[in-house]
């Protein structure tokens, strides 16, 4: 009877690093996989590289961006409080002289207060070119030859808003009895977009300093 033989598996040949044929079947089999696995690893290593150059670009993007946009509104509020401070310089050189554009210096919203006694609060522009004719009728008027306009912030905000404050000297003549008297004051000015005072106030006590010239 045939017997079926089952045919024996192939031995492996087991490599002998000692051998240099071995060797460098070994080598040439692995070498391939090795040069793939590097370069993945270094493919790797570029890309965190190219990652971490992208975000430090934008970060040094964004603070230019951020800065240059801190200086322009500053610049835009700087300029802007240069321009009031004239406006306010004008305003006061024209009352000395008894001559006011009320409409070249007020909006017609503006509101006006002081620190007269008996005040009822804040008057309009035409409550205070009332006031200012019954005082030219009888007082000459002088300030300070030099001051220094400060500026002001927003009360929200403290970022400068083109808002003008300061402190002077006034001087009240009374042209009747000849009598003058110096007091110090503190005035500010608030503007619209326009460049037009919106709210206009002074601090002192003008209605004991009237009184003494009687």
């Amino acid at each position: 009877m045939y017997r079926y033989r089952v045919p024996s598996r192939p031995q492996m040949k087991e490599l002998n690093p000692c051998n240099s044929k071995d060797y460098r079947g070994f080598l040439i089999t692995v070498e391939p996989l090795l040069r793939i696995n590097i370069f993945l690893r270094f493919e790797k290593k570029i890309q965190k590289m190219k990652n971490s150059i992208l975000v430090i670009i934008a970060a040094l993007l964004f603070s230019c961006n951020s800065q240059n946009e801190t200086n322009n509104t500053s610049t835009n509020a700087d300029q802007k409080f240069l321009s009031n401070c004239i406006t306010v310089q004008e305003y006061l050189n024209d009352f000395i002289n008894e001559s006011i554009d009320y409409k070249k210096y007020f909006n017609d919203t503006c509101k006006i207060r002081g620190t007269s006694f008996n005040s009822e609060g804040p008057m309009s522009v035409d409550d205070r070119i009332s006031r200012h004719k019954e005082m030219w009728a009888k007082y000459d008027f002088a300030i300070s030859d030099s001051i220094n306009f400060l500026p002001g912030v927003n009360a929200e905000t403290k970022e400068i808003d083109g808002s003008v404050r300061f402190y002077f000297d006034w001087t009240i003549n009374n042209t009747e009895n000849g009598k003058s008297i110096t007091i110090p004051l503190y005035m500010s000015f608030d503007f619209d977009n326009d460049g037009k005072i919106n709210f206009y106030q002074f601090f002192g006590d003008i209605s004991a300093a009237i009184s003494s010239l009687e």
